[in-house]
């Protein structure tokens, strides 16, 4: 665990099992916080700027576009969108979105989604051209697999089942670079994160790659 100012804040970074489950204990002490760029880029109505009672209001209605079976309407396309989704539905409060609303919920999608997955298939290629052995290990599986895919079947035709290889690649390319590399809180009240007392007004970096890479090991 360090502590830094970074772009003007009090900045704690943590990794580890231990700090980040104790963070995660402790919810009420603690609320979302991204950087400035990030919040201006989403906006205000945004589900990633919303705390407390206002972010549970919204983030059923959001959370169904990452839902499984709005996955599998996506493939082989993606073109059909989650504007519908949201359009058409009620947040858990009860109330529908207005079009300021909804226009900015479809910024999280693209801004968690399709950078997410450009980054992470860009860390998977240059993994695999790295590891040649592994990537000739891998196109043993894909040399068989049916490909198009039969109509219906986009969603299932490379999972675990059916490409266990390939599901085995995936997970451990975004393990080592996860797509997200971390995440922000910022401490309402002091908080133990790993035996350690973090003051009020932090905000505390949780570093995803660093833990899966080297846990709660010192550098």
């Amino acid at each position: 665990m360090v502590e830094t100012r970074l772009l003007g804040q009090r900045t704690v970074f943590i990794r580890g099992s231990q700090a980040i489950g104790d963070l995660f204990a402790q919810g009420d002490a603690v609320q979302g916080w991204w950087p400035d760029s990030v919040r201006e880029l989403l906006g205000p109505l945004s589900l990633a700027n919303r705390n407390g009672a206002d972010h549970k209001a919204r983030r059923r209605e959001v959370g169904q576009l990452f839902a499984s079976a709005a996955l599998k309407r996506y493939s082989p396309s993606i073109a059909a969108g989650g504007l519908d989704l949201l359009a058409g539905g009620l947040d858990e409060a009860g109330l529908p979105l207005s079009d300021d609303d909804v226009a900015e919920q479809l910024l999280l999608p693209l801004f968690a989604g399709y950078e997410t997955t450009a980054s992470a298939l860009s860390c998977l290629l240059l993994t695999l051209l790295q590891h040649p052995a592994e990537l000739a290990w891998l196109q043993e599986e894909l040399d068989v697999l049916a490909w198009p895919p039969e109509e219906g079947e986009a969603g299932t035709v490379t999972d675990a089942l059916r490409a266990p290889r390939l599901d085995a690649v995936v997970k451990e390319v975004m393990r080592l670079t996860p797509p997200v590399g971390g995440f922000f809180r910022r401490t309402r009240e002091p908080i133990a994160l790993a035996g350690v007392l973090v003051p009020a007004d932090r905000v505390v970096q949780v570093s995803i790659a660093a833990s899966q890479r080297h846990g709660s090991r010192a550098h």
